[in-house]
């Protein structure tokens, strides 16, 4: 029954994605911050550009190619963890099988 898998599989599938989200928003916040002090960016917000503009239109598109990088980073995460968590919560699944292969 479907209420029996969501409770199954709710910490599993919630640790992974916290530890993923955690990760990544750290990663995109350290490449902004670290954008932020750049002298187009500076030059934007001198022009009277409001803050969050200054932020999506100008610092976002160049903080990309990190995030990206983390990202890709998190899914290999992910494929590794799948077996520590099976492990741990005693699950059964793709995590096993790849241990075995």
């Amino acid at each position: 029954d479907f209420w029996e898998r969501f409770y199954v599989s709710a910490l599993p599938v919630l640790t992974l994605t916290l530890i993923s989200i955690a990760h990544m928003m750290r990663m995109t916040r350290a490449s902004i911050v670290n954008l932020l002090a750049s002298p187009y960016i500076e030059m934007a917000k001198l022009k009277g550009i409001k803050p969050g503009r200054v932020i999506i239109k100008h610092a976002l598109p160049n903080a990309w190619a990190p995030i990206i990088q983390v990202v890709l980073l998190n899914i290999a995460f992910m494929v590794v963890g799948v077996v520590i968590i099976e492990v741990v919560f005693v699950y059964p699944g793709l995590g096993a099988l790849m241990v075995d292969s």
